[in-house]
């Protein structure tokens, strides 16, 4: 499972290729975490938009290596 999706999570797809059999991608949707995206000047990362285009990069990269992937939000 990839959770939080956060800029730079494409390198995840070469670092995970011959080591998972399946990947499962959600967000960072506890507001109380807030405060993490703020302190790191992740703001941007926290919006939906950004979720929904970085989930479909990755679930396509994924998918290209052959490894099935699942979006859950």
């Amino acid at each position: 499972m990839v959770a939080p999706i956060l800029p730079g999570a494409e390198g995840l797809v070469s670092e995970l290729r011959g080591k998972v059999q399946y990947v499962i991608l959600d967000r960072l949707n506890y507001h109380y975490a807030d405060w993490l995206y703020k302190r790191f000047g992740l703001q941007s990362a926290s919006e939906d938009s950004f979720f929904s285009q970085k989930s479909e990069e990755l679930k396509e990269s994924f998918e290209k290596e052959g490894i099935p992937c699942q979006v859950v939000f």
